[in-house]
């Protein structure tokens, strides 16, 4: 016989199960973060949940966990943007046939 699955917001859970919860992460969920891994729900929103199995159903309880920013630049070169980087070899730089050649 298969468990049943449930996605349940620890708010939404019965007491009994809150502390059954707090057992099994007794340090809070934030210092196991191995287990806790993150989903997206059919509105294509993120959200975090850490696993608790009973007898009867394995629940993911979803919990309140910061995802890292992810730093984005406009380009993808780093810092600043395409337009503001010096041509390299060369290249836009302003010479005239007088700086290449002696005239004299």
């Amino acid at each position: 016989m298969d468990k049943r699955r449930i996605i349940k917001s620890f708010d939404n859970l019965e007491p009994e199960k809150q502390e059954y919860f707090q057992e099994i992460y007794p340090r809070g969920y934030r210092d196991y973060q191995e287990k806790i891994f993150r989903l997206t729900n059919a509105r294509n929103e993120n959200f975090f949940v850490a696993p608790m199995e009973t007898d009867d159903a394995i629940y993911l309880v979803k919990v309140k966990l910061e995802e890292p920013k992810e730093e984005k630049d406009d380009d993808g070169y780093g810092e600043g943007s395409s337009s503001e980087k010096e041509p390299t070899n060369g290249a836009g730089k302003e010479e005239s046939y007088e700086d290449n050649y002696n005239l004299d």
